[in-house]
């Protein structure tokens, strides 16, 4: 049973749905017990179907897109419509009509965008994952500023059916959550998936000419080291800012067409003006830069494995700032390859924003792309939820070192089956919200594998103190020691 009471109570301050459908309910299949958030600019049978535009807010969709639909033939429920930047063009969801989308992590800063409210309502709990569009970075950007993982499908791997379009040529459906084996059962229902492995030690881009903030840089340089060997260092024909203003003057070009004759506010209309009144000359110039720097990426991840990026080159920002400019100048070339890339957590600012890392790899190697992204995320740990103003957090972790001959992944497989008794058997846990999550430091069954649990204060850590220094933690371990020997356990309160 879905509390819409709740979720809407929850929704108020961030501004993450426009619209719930109170008659979702779940269905039977591998996605059974998901609730899902969809972007408006994606049709949703019966609903609102506005793509951030006032002049459709009353338009309500005939029929799913074929995306949704694959959604809840796979018995997940779709819980509503999504907020979003108005037709899906800018990276700050401060929508003019339907008003700001708020970063769960910080009120009155922007979740990114186009597919802002997508961010915010995974980040926030409101759904267990969401489907965002992806046209110069709209699902990756959101997913880095609000700190979760999402993932762009290759352009020719998802339908386009039941889009309400920026540049189909760019375009594409995908989802976001807030761990890797959800984003991946979704990504698997809904979009081609290839089996292929990354084949090679990755590259990185120098020479870009985007000024990156320093709490980025200092992220994006954990994790390459977290990779294990440097990648090769690449530069393209192009700085960023030059390919991504391309990109934004083909948009521009075929949004002005699509919405000519549509209503829209003065800040829209008026970026619809760059494409149509481009030049002939400077447009065919652009479509060279565009056409020149598919090829490179594309030969760049065949020859190297794939390509790591700083997802944003900026921290998230208060809505009352301008929107920065280079926000898309890492995260379209995927888009202009037409390739798959994946944003996942990779470190926080000074004070406390979430910084995200995208990998951009090649078609078909999507089951590749997932394990170098969970080969990450288990090194650098950066997943945090939001907190509440004032809250508490405490880490529980279970430590120690698998047996020889303990096979890693099946170790990994049984623990996310499990949780830890000593949350189990505590009576104040129902005061608390409770993150787990399991992975393995590196290659090998002699290193140190962990299990944690992250306890979010909501009513009083004072009580769950209290109890917990009563818990017998090496009983509470005796599930673990067919993998491993002399566990340890460590409590710390500094998230």
């Amino acid at each position: 049973m879905i509390d819409f009471d709740a979720l809407e109570a929850a929704n108020e301050p961030l501004n993450a749905f426009s619209d719930f459908d109170r008659t979702a309910a779940f269905g039977e299949g591998p996605l059974a017990g998901l609730a899902i958030g969809v972007k408006a600019n994606i049709a949703v049978a019966g609903m609102p179907w506005h793509a951030g535009l006032a002049a459709f807010e009353t338009r309500l969709a005939e029929r799913d897109a074929d995306t949704v639909a694959l959604l809840r033939q796979a018995g997940a429920a779709i819980i509503g419509v999504l907020n979003m930047e108005e037709a899906a063009l800018g990276a700050k969801t401060d929508n003019p009509h339907f008003g700001p989308v708020h970063n769960p992590h910080r009120a009155g800063f922007s979740p990114g965008g186009s597919s802002g409210g997508s961010g915010a309502a995974v980040a926030a709990g409101l759904c267990d994952a969401a489907l965002g569009t992806d046209t110069m970075g709209s699902i990756r950007i959101p997913a880095a500023q609000c700190g979760v993982y999402g993932f762009k499908p290759a352009t020719a791997s998802v339908s386009q059916e039941g889009l309400e379009p920026a540049d189909l040529t760019l375009d594409a459906i995908g989802p976001l959550a807030r761990d890797l084996d959800t984003l991946e059962r979704v990504a698997r229902v809904i979009s081609g998936f290839g089996d292929d492995p990354l084949a090679g030690p990755g590259a990185m881009l120098v020479e870009h000419g985007v000024e990156v903030h320093p709490d980025v840089v200092q992220t994006f340089d954990a994790a390459l080291e977290a990779l294990g060997q440097p990648p090769v260092r690449v530069a393209l024909s192009h700085l960023q800012s030059r390919i991504r203003f391309a990109g934004f003057i083909g948009v521009s070009r075929e949004l002005a067409a699509h919405l000519a004759g549509v209503t829209t506010s003065e800040r829209l209309a008026k970026l619809l003006t760059y494409g149509p009144r481009r030049s002939l000359a400077d447009w065919a110039e652009d479509r060279d830069i565009l056409a020149r720097t598919r090829d490179e990426v594309r030969a760049v991840v065949e020859e190297h494995g794939f390509l790591i990026l700083p997802t944003v080159p900026n921290p998230p920002f208060a809505h009352a700032e301008a929107e920065p400019a280079a926000q898309a100048d890492f995260t379209c070339l995927a888009n202009i390859a037409g390739l798959p890339a994946l944003s996942l957590p990779a470190g926080w600012t000074a004070d406390g924003l979430p910084i995200g890392v995208q990998i951009v790899a090649p078609a078909g190697a999507e089951a590749g792309l997932f394990a170098l992204a969970r080969h990450l995320d288990r090194t650098l740990r950066a997943y945090r939820p939001p907190q509440t103003k004032g809250a508490r957090a405490m880490r529980i972790i279970c430590l120690f070192n698998l047996k020889p001959g303990v096979d890693v992944a099946e170790y990994e497989a049984w623990a996310k089956t499990r949780d830890l008794p000593t949350v189990n058997a505590l009576g104040s846990v129902t005061s608390f919200t409770v993150h787990k999550a399991t992975g393995v430091f590196g290659d090998d069954t002699a290193t140190p594998a962990y299990q944690y649990i992250e306890v979010i204060d909501i009513t009083g850590m004072d009580a769950f103190v209290a109890d917990i220094s009563t818990v017998d933690f090496q009983a509470a371990a005796a599930p673990f020691q067919g993998f491993a020997d002399a566990p340890q356990f460590i409590l710390t309160e500094d998230l």
